[in-house]
């Protein structure tokens, strides 16, 4: 039940703020700025946005981690 659940937030969290439409925005370098304007830019509560945020760098990480000559 604890997996579902964690299934349903992420797929929330990613259909609400879609990776390809973070990566097209110029996010200010603040940590609160940069999350209030993606919860005003998509329509969600801030807490929602930071953990999207949140999860987004945890990805990029990931990507910086296995693909160093991508970027």
């Amino acid at each position: 039940m604890q997996l579902q659940e964690w299934q349903a937030n992420t797929f929330a969290l990613h259909f609400c703020i879609p990776t390809f439409m973070l990566q097209k925005l110029d996010l200010p370098f603040h940590k609160q700025l940069a999350i209030t304007e993606v919860a005003h830019i998509f329509g969600v509560a801030y807490t929602f946005a930071e953990e999207r945020l949140a999860l987004y760098e945890i990805q990029m990480m990931g990507v910086m981690y296995n693909f160093p000559s991508l970027l």
